[in-house]
């Protein structure tokens, strides 16, 4: 049983951290927030706030990079990150212009953030990059491949996963055409496709690898 008296119970997502304790990306009571990392105790249930995001539009591409010990967090038009350890807003970096990101996922062997993203001076569609932060606190997208997920054939959603172990970025979209769903699977160093098939199941609101 989650206890918490001045929190939420209501979590977008969540991330393990030990044995004893999960941390998850919540909705905040906080003033001039709309969204914070708290920590989870899974001995008796109590959950404690560590750290807040700024009050923003946000579109639930999120993701733990447990090596950096960093939560990052779109919230357009910029990328945060809350440290862990700290409670810190330790990024806090504005998006290029004419990038659009629309997930946001962790290579937890290779210490990289895989982004698919939509640029209007790169193509009419989605495409899979590695999300790079500079010294001067920039972002820098590299692209991986030459595959592009169009806009006219596929609606997006944000059920995707990374398995690390097989180098594979997945996600579940629906057909424009005709509403099927369908399981793509994305190489995350050459960006080829691996896998894409019609599943049966449809209305899939989360998709979790366990590496």
């Amino acid at each position: 049983t989650l206890n918490e008296k001045y929190g939420s119970g209501s979590f977008w997502q969540l991330a393990v951290i030990n044995d004893d304790d999960i941390i998850g990306i919540r909705e905040s009571l906080r003033p001039g927030s709309t969204l914070e990392v708290a920590k989870i105790n899974l001995t008796n249930g109590s959950m404690k706030t560590i750290g807040t995001y700024p009050y923003g539009s946000y579109s639930l591409v999120m993701t733990y990079a447990s090596k950096r010990r960093l939560y990052y967090n779109v919230i357009n038009p910029k990328v945060y990150a809350v440290n862990v350890d700290t409670g810190n807003l330790d990024v806090n970096i504005q998006i290029p212009n004419g990038y659009s990101i629309y997930a946001l996922d962790y290579d937890s062997i290779n210490d990289r953030l895989i982004a698919l993203v939509y640029s209007s001076s790169e193509t009419n569609g989605w495409i899979l990059t590695q999300m790079i932060i500079t010294e001067k606190q920039e972002i820098k997208f590299e692209r991986i491949g030459t595959t592009v997920i169009p806009f006219e054939k596929y609606l997006w959603t944000t059920t995707y996963t990374i398995n690390s172990n097989e180098h594979a970025w997945m996600t579940i979209w629906s057909d424009k055409n005709s509403n099927d769903s369908i399981f793509i699977s994305l190489n995350i160093d050459n960006g080829e496709i691996i896998e894409k098939w019609e599943i049966n199941s449809k209305g899939f609101g989360n998709l979790v690898c366990f590496d």
